[in-house]
This record gives structure tokens, sequence and C-alpha cells, in this order.
């Protein structure tokens, strides 16, 4: 098994992480097809390119969405998810990721679970 660290001292955006994914040897094939998995009500197009940041070079994914709908609310997610063909174990740990989220945004917010939508992490690239 290998492990990955990553040290996001700044933040990373979903499309931006599936990057370097991509960049360390993930293959697209294996994204995209865990993506088909989802069953998603909108066609995902991946765009795959080479980007150049001074003298570094990283890979640049796209996430091409038609009517990307940003604000999710955690049913819709959990929805998603339970209409995926993604394994048990997938759906579960995703599942108990985005209920911690919703669970923790709730506290700041001060708002019932129910009532929190999600902006950028509601995404389709997320």
């Amino acid at each position: 098994m290998k492990i990955a660290y990553a040290d996001c001292f700044s933040g990373v955006s979903g499309d931006m992480f599936l990057a370097a994914l991509l960049d360390a040897g993930l293959p697209l094939e294996t994204l995209q097809t865990g993506i088909a998995r989802l069953n998603l009500p909108e066609n995902v197009e991946l765009r795959l390119t080479e980007t150049h940041k001074g003298a570094l070079r990283a890979a640049n994914l796209e996430v091409l969405v038609p009517h990307s709908h940003h604000h999710r609310h955690l049913a819709d997610i959990l929805a998603l998810l339970e209409n995926s063909q993604l394994s048990e174990t997938v759906k579960q740990t995703t599942a108990r990721i985005f209920t911690l989220l919703a669970e923790a945004e709730a506290r700041v917010h001060g708002e019932p679970v129910e009532q929190i939508h999600f902006h950028e992490v509601g995404a389709l690239d997320s």
C-alpha cells in the first residue's frame, strides 16, 4: 500500500487535487471510470493538459460540466452517493466525510445540518 500526504496549508480545490493525483501516476482512465460510477445527472468531461508556472511544470485538469450546480445540501450529496455504482466502502467513507463537513459548518454558522449548503465542495469535481 502506498500512502500520500497532502500538506494543503492554504487549501486545495478539487480539480487541483485531482491534477496532482494524475501527475503522480493515477491513470486518467481510472479517474474517468470512477466518475462514470457516480451516475451523475450531468455529463462530466475531463481535460488534462500541462501547465508551466515560472520554472515549474504541472498537470492541469479542467472538469467541464454543462450546467454545474455548486450549492448542494448534504441530502443531495448523500443521494448522489446512494444512486452511484461505487463500492459500499467508498460510499460509506465519502458519506461520513461530507457528514462531518456538514456538522462542522452547522456549528460554525449556528444552523441545522439540513440547512447547510456546500459551495465549492458541493461541485462535481469534489
